[in-house]
């Protein structure tokens, strides 16, 4: 059972009956917790303020400003120092906070009035919300409000400040010979706030120093789990309080947060700058690819010419074994240009992208006709047969003539390379709910689950050593999945190791005009 607080009244005997209970007084207790409330909204504006942004810069703003604000942590000025890990030195950044007894009246009535119309609007709010709401609203919009205003705050007093200047030309580094050369890196080595007095100071006074800051001064370390990214001094310069330890102690939570809010925008800011690298490392890839390729198509075009135009007799007879060695000249020539066209339209849309082409109704049956003639010579050599079911009439569907016939081509050429010889490749239609689905089904090696969710991927084979059976630069069905997500078509992949591999693509069918 808990018991009420005892308290001595005064000039009572103290002994048998000379205790007496007492509650607490209800306006301490009130006291109390409007004090711990006021706190605690303090904290909870500083963490929202710190968490608002991802831009370092603003947040080091943010923290200036948390550090002096009468709304904040009540500091008369704030020096940041940042650190460079190249040179492993401080350099000087930034001062915010009157130079002068002159300037401290005006610098503190400005922010006084900043302060007092962001409180005006959220006094608005809570009168908009009703009874016990403002305690789940207030701290976060109040929060969001004040890091924008310490933002804006600092671009507008800190740059112009004249310490400002002054700090920039001092810099410490960590191979500095002089103890008071290190004083920043053993602070931040020390990864905890420090009341700095000159007696006691056991590391040195920083040198530069001595003629700006107001003795005692706290040194506020920003730090990483690897690094230290700043140090942010604070003094009571032109102010009536003192730093004491309790100054400390609210600094504790401070440096935790502030720490964390940066370490998180650098690594941010790290991710940012590795995409961007790795983006324009793509579009230099896709560019060099794009214009390798177009330079080997043009040779290529004309030797397939040169050997067509012999092959025909244009030049003079040719025997026929030379026939059979310009045969094969040839069609490795045309599978050399299949691959170039692959490379140039894959580079051309990983650089500009792929457009939306409006659909126009096409027939599948011709189109399918087209593609079967491009790898007319590669089904001969292993003597492998395309059949085609035509159960009911074929409707013609939405798409593109060029691009269906291409992606038919793909999907052929793919069936027929793993494939065993004579084998068999069949392609059959469905209609379904006012789609087409043309299905091409071989009975070859087969994708194993783990490969065929990465087969569209660029340049992905499933068999990617250098002694693989198959050729290919792994670009047929990346170009089909483009051409098909342009063209509002859809693809499907089914396949069992050892057994095969059945490839649907859909297309809408096309409403046909009725005869009058």
């Amino acid at each position: 059972m808990i018991k009420e607080p005892l308290e001595i009244l005064p000039g009572s005997n103290i002994g048998r009956g000379g205790m007496k209970r007492r509650k607490p007084c209800t306006h301490m207790i009130n006291n109390h917790y409007k004090k711990t409330l006021e706190e605690f909204q303090k904290i909870t504006r500083i963490i929202t303020a710190l968490s608002s942004s991802q831009e370092v810069d603003d947040i080091y703003s943010i923290i200036l400003c948390a550090l002096i604000s009468p709304e904040g942590l009540n500091f008369s000025r704030s020096f940041l120092f940042t650190y460079d890990p190249k040179f492993d030195t401080f350099h000087g950044n930034m001062v915010l906070g009157p130079s002068s007894q002159e300037e401290a009246c005006d610098f503190f009535s400005q922010m006084q009035k900043e302060e007092a119309a962001i409180n005006t609007i959220i006094e608005a709010h809570r009168k908009k919300t009703g009874p016990g709401e403002e305690d789940i609203w207030d701290f976060p919009l109040s929060g969001l409000k004040v890091s924008s205003l310490w933002i804006s705050m600092v671009q507008k007093m800190g740059f112009q400040n004249p310490l400002t200047d002054t700090i920039r030309r001092l810099s410490y580094s960590g191979y500095g010979k002089r103890k008071n050369e290190k004083f920043f890196h053993q602070i931040c080595k020390d990864h905890r706030p420090r009341i700095i007095r000159q007696k006691r100071n056991p590391h040195g006074f920083p040198p530069g120093l001595s003629g700006i800051l107001d003795i005692p001064f706290l040194a506020i370390p920003v730090t990483g789990k690897t690094q230290p990214y700043a140090l942010v001094l604070v003094d009571r310069k032109f102010s009536n309080l003192s730093i004491t330890s309790e100054d400390l102690q609210n600094l504790e939570w401070f440096v935790n947060q502030a720490s964390l809010s940066v370490e998180n925008a650098m690594l941010y800011q790290d991710l940012q700058e590795a995409y961007n690298d790795l983006k324009q490392m793509e579009m230099l890839k896709s560019n060099f690819l794009s214009t390798v390729s177009h330079e080997l198509r043009t040779p290529l075009t004309t030797i397939y010419g040169f050997v067509e135009l012999l092959m025909d007799n244009r030049v003079g007879e040719v025997s026929r074994d030379q026939r059979e060695l310009l045969y094969r000249v040839a069609m490795n020539t045309r599978h050399l240009i299949n691959i170039v066209n692959d490379i140039i339209e894959v580079a051309e849309v990983r650089t500009h992208g792929m457009s939306t082409i409006k659909g126009k109704s096409v027939h599948p049956v011709p189109a399918l006709k087209a593609a079967i003639a491009h790898v007319q010579d590669q089904r001969e050599d292993k003597n492998i047969s395309i059949d085609i079911q035509e159960r009911d009439s074929v409707p013609p569907v939405l798409a593109d003539r060029l691009s269906l016939e291409r992606i038919l081509y793909h999907l052929l050429d793919n069936a027929v390379k793993f494939s065993p010889r004579n084998g068999r490749v069949l392609v059959e239609f469905h209609q379904t709910e006012g789609e087409l689905q043309i299905a091409i089904t071989d009975r070859g090696i087969g994708i194993a689950p783990g490969h065929l969710r990465r087969i569209y991927d660029y340049f992905y084979q499933v068999d990617n050593k250098l002694s693989r059976s198959f050729e290919g630069l792994g670009l047929g069905l990346t170009v089909t999945r483009l051409l098909i997500s342009a063209t509002g078509g859809k693809i499907l992949a089914e396949s069992t190791p050892g057994k095969g591999s059945i490839f649907t693509i859909v297309y809408p069918i096309a409403k046909q005009k009725k005869n009058l």
